[in-house]
């Protein structure tokens, strides 16, 4: 058994890029914690893309990185931590949507026309016969 150190992990790390960014994961700082344990190698990345598809294919990369190029029969743990930037308000959905969005009250209010006949109400007054 080969004995790998932390300075060839952040060698073979150093080929994959960081998913959204320009950079490899040690230049962007994505490894935050590297431990060795014999065959076993534990590797904690934190990225800034939540989707599940860059964390499936950083960490498929990481795997293939380190068996490829440290040791063939490591036991690899790869450890994902999203650290993405937080949603404004205003981005973030709205429940209540009727009462903050008039072009979705107006949508809202036609459909229940159809459905309840002249007993909707628009924007607090009663509708008319003809609209």
């Amino acid at each position: 058994m080969k004995r790998m150190t932390k300075d060839d992990i952040l060698k073979a790390l150093e080929t994959i890029s960081a998913p959204g960014e320009g950079q490899n994961l040690v230049e962007s700082k994505a490894i935050t914690n590297i431990q060795i344990f014999g065959d076993e190698v534990e590797v904690d990345v934190t990225i800034n893309n939540p989707s599940l598809q860059a964390k499936k294919k950083l960490e498929v990369s990481v795997l293939q990185a380190i068996h490829k190029e440290v040791y063939e029969k490591a036991k690899i743990k790869v450890n994902l931590k999203v650290e993405a930037p937080a949603q404004s308000r205003r981005d973030s959905f709205k429940f209540d949507q009727r009462e903050t969005n008039s072009g979705y009250k107006e949508h809202y209010s036609r459909s229940l026309w159809k459905r309840r006949g002249r007993k909707v109400y628009r924007y607090g007054e009663p509708r008319g016969l003809f609209g």
